[in-house]
């Protein structure tokens, strides 16, 4: 067994641990601190989607009207004083996730010479890099980045990306209590890992209008076959 996947029946409790929360920055206060605490990450940043503004929280630009903001943050004996005073590390990784929407891993940090900030990453034993754009449909609300110092197998990096999928659900709720505190939302409880796949892919299902296979179905968001995903969707009881 690979040792992300010592880690991987952690994601739930780390998801759980969501509910528990109101505000988007104890959302990701919370999300940071369980996936480096409960999953084994070295280094978990979440950034917000915020408008710009003096603020002494580490920024990065993406329009005239939008920056990033690290709002969550943990890391396991991970050295930040050579980002004092300079760039952030793998800053261009972030805002292209973020300007293309996107999702990228990589477990071969030091082959091709394309890592950012590489001597950074070596000497803080960093192996393998996962980000994940975090998105309400088209809208972007941040992005997720995991730093290990163990390779990531495809099992581990699909139920990242779930998790990714629950934390948007969760921030989305977070802006809808904000511009109506009166009105309690629920944020969608997953108590085990089939449970958190199965709200993920319904999340999917109903961004792509109960579409399943073709052009912005489902299988392809998720990057699987069709028929792995209806026999998914019938394991975990999920109906269009």
């Amino acid at each position: 067994m690979s040792k992300d996947d010592e880690y991987l029946d952690s994601l739930p409790e780390v998801a759980l641990q969501l509910s528990a929360h109101r505000s988007a920055r104890a959302i990701v206060e919370s999300a940071a601190a369980g996936l480096v605490e409960l999953s084994g990450a070295a280094l978990a940043r979440i950034w917000l989607v915020e408008p710009p503004g003096r603020s002494r929280v580490r920024s990065l630009g993406l329009s005239p009207t939008q920056v990033l903001r690290l709002r969550g943050q943990s890391g396991r004996k991970v050295n930040l004083e050579e980002e004092q005073g300079r760039e952030v590390m793998a800053a261009s990784w972030i805002l292209k996730l973020a300007r293309d929407r996107s999702s990228f891993a990589t477990s071969r940090l030091y082959h091709g010479g394309e890592t950012p900030d590489a001597s950074w990453m070596r000497s803080n034993r960093f192996r393998a890099f996962s980000g994940h754009a975090l998105l309400d449909g088209d809208k972007l609300l941040g992005v997720l980045a995991v730093l290990t110092r163990y390779p990531l197998s495809t099992r581990f990096e699909r139920q990242l990306g779930v998790f990714a999928g629950l934390l948007s659900t969760a921030l989305r709720e977070a802006s809808e209590r904000a511009r109506q505190p009166g009105n309690p939302v629920s944020i969608p409880d997953a108590s085990t890992l089939d449970d958190a796949m199965r709200i993920y892919i319904e999340h999917v299902l109903q961004g792509c209008g109960g579409r399943i296979e073709g052009k912005g179905g489902a299988a392809e968001a998720l990057e699987i076959h069709p028929n792995t995903l209806r026999s998914r969707m019938s394991k975990l009881g999920v109906r269009r």
